[in-house]
């Protein structure tokens, strides 16, 4: 089996080998996938982290000579902005550094400076209002652009907490919480659509507000209905469940 890892900080991952292809999502630097299969200038992979598969830039990545071990560190800020040796280098929430990565030329974690100390640990909640106002973009994990259940799937694993690509998938896990009252900062609400599908997912900040990527992030009122959001003065997404993923 080969494996590779991202050389650039975010590598689109698309639906079909074509530039033209849906983005289905995205690759953050640092994280492991399995390359399943090669066309021209393509690959399909395999990402480790999350076990989603489709295409992507053969150009974009390099080869292991073997599946490395654990991250020594998962970055857990909004975006690290950092030197590197070919330039200023951005590391988005949720890449992961590696120390001594075998057989691999050129790695931009050959850095000209050291990484930042990383702060004391922070609460979920505020680093999801960091988020405020970054464009919905179908498929993204970044502040440059995220989908609702990228949102929570970054935001989670800078906890430390693996949660899969889909909302409908993220939904299965967790504690149920059955009454809104009992809602406590950091629980995700799930949401559903006309066919019962759970096609959307934010974090609750308290029992009655909710930040989620749905246009952009944004934070909404939020009961036992759904969301509510206050331009269209009506609810525009109707709640399923809750589920409680941290202690």
């Amino acid at each position: 089996m080969q494996y590779g890892i991202p050389l650039i900080p975010i590598i689109p991952m698309r639906s079909t080998p074509a530039e033209s292809s849906e983005m289905v999502t995205q690759i953050l630097f640092g994280e492991i996938f399995q390359i399943l299969e090669k066309d021209k200038n393509w690959s399909y992979v395999k990402i480790e982290y999350d076990g989603y598969e489709g295409w992507i830039d053969s150009k974009t990545y390099g080869l292991l000579a073997k599946k490395p071990g654990m991250a020594s560190r998962v970055i857990k800020d909004k975006l690290i902005w950092h030197e590197s040796t070919n330039g200023m280098f951005p590391l988005p929430m949720g890449s992961e550094l590696h120390e001594n990565l075998p057989n691999i030329e050129p790695y931009m974690l050959q850095l000209a400076n050291p990484l930042p100390q990383e702060n004391q640990p922070v609460k979920l909640t505020e680093m999801a209002k960091s988020f405020l106002n970054t464009p919905y973009l179908w498929g993204g994990r970044s502040a440059f652009g995220i989908d609702c259940s990228g949102f929570t799937q970054v935001l989670m694993k800078a906890q430390g907490i693996t949660l899969p690509r889909d909302s409908s998938q993220q939904a299965l896990k967790g504690t149920t919480i059955e009454f809104v009252k009992d809602v406590l900062p950091g629980d995700l609400a799930f949401f559903d659509n006309q066919d019962g599908i759970i096609t959307h997912v934010g974090v609750l900040l308290n029992p009655t507000e909710i930040i989620h990527a749905s246009g952009m992030v944004q934070i909404n009122r939020f009961d036992h209905q759904g969301i509510f959001h206050p331009l269209t003065n009506q609810y525009t997404h109707k709640l399923r469940i809750i589920k409680r993923l941290i202690p």
